[in-house]
């Protein structure tokens, strides 16, 4: 799982009282749009590495959104019986090799999530 938290976000928010509805929905949009990304990206990066021991693994990546009025998050990670396999792949064991997936799809999708919240910061003034 992987939360992202931007520091002075909240504050931003509370500014722009104003415009708040429209600010809140179009961050939101951006974070989806971002955690829709990171998953597609982690889902493809699985599917490259071929691992045939758990094939179901790229189906069980989901994302969640969740928030209030002043807070919006997106947690990226798998769901049902394939979850406890997320960390052994991404950072490895004792016995095995790391063969990270979901971290470079976060980092693949850095700069277009940025881009989207400056654009939705755009979009509410």
């Amino acid at each position: 799982m992987i939360d992202v938290k931007i520091r002075g976000l909240q504050a931003v928010i509370k500014r722009f009282d104003d415009v708040e509805p429209n600010l809140r929905d179009n961050l939101r949009k951006a974070v989806e749009i971002t955690a829709r990304h990171i998953k597609d990206d982690a889902k493809d990066n699985l599917r490259g590495m071929g691992f045939v021991y758990v094939p179901h693994l790229p189906a069980a990546v989901k994302y969640h959104m969740e928030g209030n009025r002043y807070y919006v998050a997106a947690k990226v990670r798998a769901t049902g019986k394939q979850a406890r396999l997320i960390g052994v792949i991404e950072y490895g064991s004792p016995t095995s090799a790391p063969h990270p997936f979901l971290m470079p799809a976060a980092l693949m999708n850095r700069a277009d999530f940025f881009k989207g919240v400056r654009q939705a910061i755009k979009d509410s003034i």
